[in-house]
């Protein structure tokens, strides 16, 4: 992910928030946004979600996640 954020200058400008998984499994945050296990990326717009990934660790499966932040 890092790499691929490098390769842009607009990613840079993204915002990002992380949840880790094993600590926050089980509360609130995890239930509200459906995330179901480890490895979901959720890209927000405006407060409204508008792309997520489960398991795709590919810069070819990251990238859209990035663009629709744009």
């Amino acid at each position: 992910m890092s790499a691929l954020i490098d390769s842009n200058a607009d990613y840079q400008a993204i915002t990002w928030f992380k949840v880790d998984w094993d600590t926050f499994k089980g509360d609130l945050i995890t239930a509200e946004l459906n995330v179901t296990r480890r490895s979901t990326l959720i890209t927000f717009k405006a407060g409204e979600e508008v792309a997520r990934n489960v398991a795709g660790t590919s810069a070819t499966a990251l990238e859209p996640l990035l663009q629709a932040a744009l």
